[in-house]
């Protein structure tokens, strides 16, 4: 078998949503473990799949389950840590090797060959708060679909009234929470051969995180604050860290695919199939190419 490949493609001069999303990169695989979508995701490889796109992969917690089925995977993100990360994950793999990490912007990339199944699964669309930013990122994504092939966009409404249904809510949302309350999410452990271990941990350690949300207006804005606590430091480590997300503009994703061939076959409103209502925790757009 061939070492897992990493290529890297241009960007375009606009910064991406998320200013500190490279910071993150070392966090990333202890902080997003959810694996609540990943029956769904794993369900749409059928017989007639043999390719996969992915955009964005982060650190690989949906691309190396999805290696598993022994398919060939391009997974695709614009930070290079997440990229180097998840080939060093992919090298402990069986079938490591059907993964290219591809460092790129969404908005900009062109692979030169397209896919029977490309997916943007946990919100990733939902990062380009620009319109024009959305658009050009739904029609590169439409435009790697093969003929016969498939394009996955699974994005969540952050709806307050919608069910807290942790098979189908991101993990990082309360929709009951007051706008600018600080709770406390999680405590958790790491050593230091673990995602952490790149800001110098030594031994063993543990992560603790707050979240505060605000879930007013067109888009949804979060804070995340962190305390890292380590044998080898005196003083534990605290950071912070932001995130902001679109609300998924149905109208919008559905013109640019269009534009770029593809066909609405289904929008779900969770994540087993019920069709798409008010109130629903999930937009999960199928589109078709004939």
């Amino acid at each position: 078998m061939t070492a897992t490949t990493v290529t890297q493609q241009p960007t375009i001069d606009k910064p991406p949503a998320v200013a500190d999303y490279a910071a993150r990169a070392a966090f990333y695989e202890l902080e997003y473990d959810d694996t609540a979508d990943l029956p769904f995701l794993l369900a749409q490889v059928g017989p007639g799949v043999t390719s996969i796109l992915e955009a964005p992969c982060g650190v690989g917690r949906v691309t190396l389950p999805l290696s598993a089925t022994g398919r060939s995977i391009t997974a695709l993100d614009l930070e290079v840590a997440m990229i180097e990360r998840l080939a060093e994950r992919a090298r402990q793999m069986p079938n490591g090797a059907l993964i290219e990490g591809v460092v790129a912007d969404l908005r900009a990339v062109r692979l030169c060959r397209r896919f029977d199944l490309v997916m943007s699964p946990a919100e990733g669309v939902q990062l380009f708060l620009d319109d024009d930013d959305l658009d050009r990122a739904i029609t590169t994504l439409a435009r790697h679909v093969d003929r016969g092939g498939r394009l996955l966009i699974d994005c969540a409404t952050f709806d307050p009234a919608a069910p807290d249904d942790p098979r189908d809510q991101p993990g990082y949302f309360s929709p009951g929470l007051a706008d600018g309350t600080e709770i406390l999410e999680w405590r958790r452990p790491f050593d230091a051969g673990g995602p952490a271990g790149g800001r110098g941990a030594q031994g063993t350690g543990r992560m603790t995180r707050w979240r505060t949300q605000w879930n007013t207006g067109p888009t949804i804005r979060f804070r995340f604050r962190y305390l890292v606590e380590t044998a080898d430091a005196a003083v534990p480590a605290a950071f912070t860290s932001t995130l902001e997300l679109r609300r998924p503009d149905r109208a919008r994703i559905e013109a640019a695919a269009a534009a770029a061939g593809l066909v609405l076959h289904g929008l779900a409103g969770d994540r087993r199939g019920k069709p798409f209502a008010d109130g629903a925790p999930r937009m999960v757009f199928d589109f078709r190419r004939g």
